[in-house]
């Protein structure tokens, strides 16, 4: 290779050889929505504790667990349980889903409790200003 070509070639970013130089992996939208569902999992079991994850960089891979003949086949996951991303496997769960619907929920009617009050406040100022200008037109 021609040496002024050679100085114009970028290094490829790895982790390191601790690492395996493993190569940074291509950020498509079903990753990143993988990596956000990682971020935010402590929001989804109010009984389990996370610590703050590090920060995620660009040099990342993803594996699949496969079950070793130890395990039992009544604590494995089905074929039809298996789900090809962590966001569909989480929609999947009935818990999760059930949680954070009554969550949602409970969200919603503080806010529309709090909404209807605010409007009861103001129609009952507006009730007590047309209430006084009518009696001060008798």
């Amino acid at each position: 290779m021609d040496p002024l070509k050679r100085a114009k070639v970028k290094p490829v970013k790895t982790a390191g050889a601790g690492w395996f130089n493993l190569q940074p992996l291509e950020m498509d939208s079903k990753l990143q929505r993988d990596i956000k569902m990682v971020q935010m999992r402590d929001y989804m079991d109010p009984k389990r504790f996370y610590k703050n994850p590090d920060k995620i960089t660009n040099v990342l891979h993803i594996g699949t667990v496969i079950e070793g003949p130890s395990e039992y086949k009544s604590s494995r996951l089905t074929n039809r349980e298996r789900k090809q991303t962590i966001v569909d496997e989480v929609l999947s769960s009935q818990l999760i889903r059930d949680y954070t619907k009554s969550k949602y929920l409970d969200i919603q009617q503080r806010h529309t409790s709090k909404e209807k009050m605010f409007r009861k406040t103001k129609e009952d100022r507006l009730r007590a200003k047309k209430a006084k200008k009518h009696s001060k037109l008798f």
